[in-house]
């Protein structure tokens, strides 16, 4: 099983409340992604996507470290919901 099948096979066993809240947490995420998400557009990577180090990687998470924030309660209610 793929990586996205498991995924997609979880979020299936999710109840729409569980699925916003995972919709939420995704959006939060993105804004102090290191890497960044996948671009749906014109389905061809950046050039400055892909010229990015490992090390700018890791220069950009240590950067980035502590500035996530995430609702502890809404990830013990994903929690909770997706052991259901």
């Amino acid at each position: 099983m793929t990586l996205q099948q498991e995924a997609y096979s979880r979020i299936d066993q999710m109840t729409d409340d569980g699925i916003r809240i995972l919709i939420d947490m995704i959006d939060k995420m993105k804004v102090v992604s290191v890497t960044g998400f996948k671009s749906f557009g014109d389905g061809v990577p950046n050039s400055d996507e892909t010229a990015i180090t490992k090390e700018e990687k890791k220069n950009r998470f240590l950067q980035s470290a502590g500035k996530i924030r995430i609702d502890a309660q809404a990830v013990d209610e994903l929690r909770e919901r997706s052991m259901i």
